[in-house]
């Protein structure tokens, strides 16, 4: 059986996986708004050429995981 769930084919996992990156750099010293601020601006700089790259990407993401019968992609 293939797994229902799969981070291949989910979207908003990729653009963490790039945005996660930026913040791990950052030095947070502050509370909880300090961290929330700091979140609203890493996700207002993502490009809107960001995710269309991703939705181009998704038939061959999804072949991908055919022809693997959903084991590991390079996606």
């Amino acid at each position: 059986d293939w797994p229902s769930k799969s981070p291949d084919i989910n979207l908003i996992e990729h653009i963490w996986e790039y945005k996660k990156h930026d913040i791990s750099n950052w030095k947070f010293v502050g509370g909880r708004r300090t961290l929330e601020k700091a979140l609203n601006i890493v996700w207002n700089a993502i490009q809107n050429e960001r995710f269309k790259s991703l939705i181009r990407t998704m038939p061959e993401c999804l072949q991908a995981i055919i022809d693997t019968r959903g084991g590991a992609t390079q996606y």
